[in-house]
């Protein structure tokens, strides 16, 4: 939500066992299997506050996430599928 690529976000489980990414930035979190933003009680504090504020362009920064297939080619190089 706050516009900063994911690209070292941190995958885990949340507590009811659903697959998520979160933003270390800006403490939001998606889950991996919808792309619906999830509720967290951890809002990042005043800093990361801050930064969505700063950095959300409008409402719709909030989600859900494009979510792509992914595959595996014939020689192990991972595939990505770009059709919705």
């Amino acid at each position: 939500s706050c516009k900063i690529p994911l690209t070292k976000a941190k995958a885990s489980v949340s507590s009811d066992g659903s697959p998520i990414i979160r933003c270390d930035f800006c403490k939001s979190s998606y889950n991996l299997q919808t792309g619906e933003k999830m509720e967290s009680e951890d809002t990042g504090g005043f800093f990361g506050g801050v930064i969505k504020s700063v950095f959300a362009a409008n409402a719709d920064s909030a989600g859900p996430l494009r979510l792509f297939k992914l595959g595996e080619n014939s020689k192990g190089k991972l595939m990505i599928d770009p059709s919705p």
